[in-house]
C-alpha cells in the first residue's frame, strides 16, 4: 500500500540523543520527514505513564518515530527546541501481510 501521494505535507523530526546532568533532554540530527498533519482535541491516555491527556493533532509519518523524539511541524523553527512537541503516544499501521505502512503520532 502506497500512502507517499497521502502524505503531502512536512514535519522535522529529532530523536531522542540522551538526558544531561541536570535532567535536559538532547536531540540528535533533525530530519525532514513526509507526513500529514489532522488537527483533533481528543483526550487520550499517554502511552509512557497510562494518564490522561488532551492531544492537539494526529500526524501520519512515513518514517518511525518514537514518544520521546521531538517534532516540529511547518510554521515552526527546528532551530528552537521550545517549541517541539512530543508525541502522547505513537501508533503503527499495517498493511495485508504485516508490513508497516506509516506511523501516527499524537501530539
Amino acid at each position: 500500500m502506497d500512502v507517499s501521494g497521502w502524505l503531502s505535507q512536512q514535519v522535522t523530526v529529532a530523536r531522542l540523543a540522551g538526558i544531561t546532568g541536570t535532567g535536559a533532554e538532547t536531540f540528535g540530527a533533525q530530519a525532514s520527514v513526509a507526513a500529514r498533519i489532522e488537527p483533533s482535541v481528543r483526550l487520550v491516555r499517554r502511552a509512557k505513564d497510562g494518564a490522561e491527556a488532551v492531544s492537539s493533532c494526529v500526524v501520519y509519518l512515513a518514517s518511525a518515530v518514537g514518544i520521546e523524539d521531538a517534532i516540529w511541524l511547518p510554521g515552526d523553527s527546528p532551530s528552537d527546541p521550545t517549541v517541539a512537541k512530543q508525541p502522547i503516544r505513537v501508533d503503527e499501521a499495517y498493511d495485508r501481510i504485516g508490513n508497516v505502512v506509516y506511523w501516527k503520532a499524537t501530539l
